[in-house]
Order: structure tokens, then sequence, then C-alpha cells
């Protein structure tokens, strides 16, 4: 992994095909971060334990069955060890603890998840919100402390979440700023959750304005799963967490890469001694670079790498998303229309309100879905970039391919070039009011670059205009754009060479 101090300098590196200079960290100034092991790990016959050591933060992972009985022992450790550092904690009898499920989830593990609590002795009450993104809202942040305070919440109760990467962001900020902070542990039903989202302490709630815009960093007591949570998951949850599990590997280096290569086959199946395989090398990974800079305060930050595919793909999500519920928002208000007037309702699922005449639109693009396409984007990027080559292209593709996660139609984002710009710029890693991507040229090399408006406009416009209408959308941007005439067929620098590798290979 590279990174630079704050002092080093960078180089300006002019865009293959452009006139315009992006600003990337400067290999011959930047220093190797050695990624210091911050897991201990430890591997029975009925799951897995791996400690680890955030500087910051210390807890443990468990990858057993009944986790929350387990949850319940460990805990009770705490409240048994007498140090100075575990009184901090503050863990006192009455053993209480509050669980946070999704509908999905409370139907799923929410009564086996409180009988096993009940079982352990202790005192259990149970919240539930609805699934999805809209759940990660102010408002529903509002009424989960209300719920809290109305149960008699103080800061020694547990709030535990059940669920994935949005129950344990929710959880997490709620336990930050509920009197101050409560204590948090994780019982993770995704493997999302286990890959990424749960470890590392980064907590957020959206805003109608971009994702995870509003957030703190809350470390969990412990994080805890059953291996058969995993084979439960739908087809389209399970292939997110690989999605999440592939951006690690690739970060990580050629190893892990190879080894994800090698074992698609068995992923797909969900093998459960390859998945906890998988598991312990990711949570690993981003174990030590979480623990080499855990609030992203090193310029630049090894942790903001773990970014990779993130910039274009919460872009994605959001713009679905706003598409989706706008549509969703204009049937409502037609059907109010046809009710009020007497008329039949037309069928959603054959016609759409929408005024451009397309078809319905389908649910939100889902977070790693989306993640998978931005890390197709951004490898194309960095061919004109930092000079990847487009055998790495060609590869990251391909296992992308083989995990069940093919590219995204761009249709999906609907023709609206200046919103889609505009979502890009509400991205956190902005910095100086420039836009910065995860680019590499190979495993395990990632370089944190700036990216000038007008390359960004011209990776959107090569992707967009496979299949939406982008001609007449140049004059919807501010003026700071720029054209090019070299890229008047909106070929990018790396689609003609991609174009020349496939030809080559065949």
């Amino acid at each position: 992994m590279q990174t630079s101090s704050p002092n080093n300098e960078k180089k300006t590196a002019k865009a293959k095909g452009t006139s315009s200079d992006a600003e990337v960290a400067n290999p011959a100034t930047q220093s190797e971060v050695a990624l210091v092991p911050a897991v201990t790990r430890q591997d029975f016959a009925d799951g897995l334990r791996l400690d680890l050591n955030l500087g910051v933060a210390a807890y443990p992972v468990f990858l057993m069955a009944k986790p929350a009985q387990l949850l319940a022992r460990y805990m009770e450790t705490l409240i048994g060890q007498q140090t100075a550092e575990r009184q901090s904690l503050r863990l006192n009898d009455p053993k209480r603890v509050i669980i946070l499920c999704d509908e999905n989830t409370a139907e799923l593990f929410g009564i086996d998840i409180e009988t096993q609590f009940i079982t352990a002795g202790w005192e259990i009450d149970a919240l539930t919100v609805p699934a999805g993104e809209q759940a990660k809202t102010l408002a529903v942040v509002e009424q989960l402390c209300e719920a809290l305070a109305t149960l008699g919440a103080n800061r020694n109760t547990v709030l535990c979440s059940v669920g994935g990467g949005i129950m344990s962001d929710l959880a997490g900020f709620v336990a930050g700023i509920y009197k101050r902070g409560m204590h948090l542990a994780h019982i993770s039903t995704t493997l999302v959750g286990l890959v990424d989202a749960a470890v590392g302490g980064k907590t957020a709630v959206n805003l109608p304005t971009g994702k995870n815009q509003i957030g703190m960093y809350k470390h969990p007591l412990a994080i805890v799963s059953d291996p058969a949570y995993l084979q439960q998951l739908p087809e389209e949850d399970y292939v997110c967490g690989l999605a999440e599990a592939a951006k690690t590997a690739l970060l990580a280096g050629e190893e892990f890469t190879a080894w994800v290569e090698a074992n698609t086959e068995l992923l797909l199946q969900r093998d459960p001694a390859i998945l906890r395989e998988l598991i312990a090398r990711c949570i690993s990974f981003k174990a030590s670079v979480v623990a080499s800079d855990p609030h992203e305060d090193n310029v630049p930050s090894a942790r903001l790498s773990l970014n990779y595919g993130h910039t274009l793909g919460h872009v994605i999500e959001t713009v679905t998303a706003q598409r989706f519920y706008d549509q969703q928002a204009q049937q409502t208000e037609q059907a109010e229309s046809d009710q009020s007037e007497h008329r039949q309702p037309e069928e959603s699922n054959q016609t759409s309100s929408d005024p451009s005449g397309e078809a319905a639109l389908g649910s939100p693009i889902p977070h790693g879905i989306a993640v998978a396409q931005g890390m197709r984007f951004e490898a194309r990027m960095a061919m004109q970039l930092v000079e990847a080559d487009a055998s790495f292209v060609l590869r990251q593709d391909a296992l992308l391919d083989a995990l069940n996660l093919p590219a995204l139609d761009p249709a999906i984002m609907g023709d609206d070039l200046a919103n889609i710009t505009e979502v890009f710029y509400r991205d956190k890693k902005i910095e100086n009011s420039e836009l910065r991507f995860i680019l590499m040229a190979n495993p395990g090399n990632p370089e944190i670059v700036t990216v000038p408006r007008e390359i960004l406009y011209d990776h959107l416009r090569a992707w967009l205009s496979e299949h939406t209408r982008c001609s007449d959308s140049v004059s919807l941007l501010d003026s700071e754009r720029l054209e090019h005439s070299d890229n008047a067929e909106g070929m990018t620098g790396a689609e003609p060479a991609l174009q020349a590798h496939e030809e080559d290979s065949q």
C-alpha cells in the first residue's frame, strides 16, 4: 500500500489524450506503509475468533454458532474483569441489551436471537426499522432515540445491531449519540457486514443529497456471526458481499487476488471453509489498514484507499434511489388523481409515469453491486491517469464477472448528466473542491488521485453514452468543462487500448 506524508511532494501527471492535469501521489517520494498485523487468529473445529487491535479500540470477531449466546458470555467477561480498563466500560448489572433489526432480519433471526439472550440471562428488548437504505435517515435516528428513552435505556445498556451494513451503520450512529454514548455490539447476518461494514468503527446515516453524509466513529464491544446465516442470504445480498471481498483482495495485493480468482466457484457455492478463509483475510487486511490510520488523519490517508469503487458506487446508489422514489411518488400522485376522477388506474408494471416514457424502474441498486461497477469505472480511469495496463482492467472485469457481478446497464442512471455530476461533487473525499478517486495500476498499489472535472466528464460520457441520450447533455454542464476534439466519438484514452488488447488476445 502506498501513501505519502503531509510533506511529500506530488507530481503532476498529464492525462493521456487530454490537455488537463491530474494530481497523483508521486511513487518516487512515496513510502511503503508497513501494515502492522492488527489481528490475532484462532481457528476452532466449530468456528473462528479474530482479535482486532486497531490502536484506538480492540475487540473480537467471533464466527460461530449461537452468536447471541456467545456475545452474552463475552460481555459477561467484561463485567467480571476488575481492571481499570474494563471498569471504564461501565458494563454493570443488570445485564441488558436492546437489539435493532430491520423487518427482514427480525422475521428471519429475531426470535432465535432473543431466545439466545434470554437463555444467557440477559434482559432484552427489540426495535425494528424498515428494510433498506430508507432506514438510514435522521428521522429514523430520532425515532430510535425516543424509543430508547421510552425503554429507559442508559449508557450501560448495549445496543446490538442484527443485520448487515445498514444496521451496523444505523445502530453505531445511534449508540454514539444517545446520552453521548451507549454500548454497541453487532450480530452480522450478511457477508458485506462481516468483510467490511461492521469492522473499523465507521457509522453514518444518509441525507437526501447523498449517502453517509452524517456520521461518526463508534467501535463495538464485539462482532459475532453464525456461519449458517450466510447460507440463508438471498443471492443478490450474497454477491454484494463478494464485491466488497473482491475490492479488498485487489487492494491487498497479488496473493489475495489470485486466491479469490482460484476460488470463485467455491465462493459462489458458499463453501463453508472457503467462506471462513475469505472472511478472515478480509477482516485482517482491513484491520491492518484501519490501525495504520484509524480516523483518516494522514495526508493522503491509507484508510481512504478502502473506498476503491465507492466514488461512482455511491453515486449509482444515490441516483437510482432518487429516480426510483421519484417515480413511486409520481405513480402515487397519478393513482390519487385517477381515483379522484373515477378513472381506472394504469398498471404500474406496464407503463411508467416518467415523462420520458421509459419502462418502470427497478429498485435502487444495492451497495455491493454499485461498488463493483465503480471498480470497473475506476480501472478504466486508471489506464488514463496512473498507467494501468489493459490486462489489469480485463482481469478485474473477469473476476467480477466470475463472481456474478456483471457490468451495469448505464441506462439505470437516466440522462441528466448535470444531476449525476452534482452527486459526484457531494462525495466525502472532496478536498479543496476537487474530487479524489482511488486508482491502481495493479493489485496492491492503490493511489489517491485528484481527477479534474473534465476528465471525469469524459469517462462518464463514455459510459453513459452506451445506452443514454448524451448528445444534448453537454449544454447542461457548467462552463468549467472543457471540450476535447480527440474524444469526439465519446472514447476515453482507455477504450481504444482495451479494444486493441482484446483484439490482440483473439
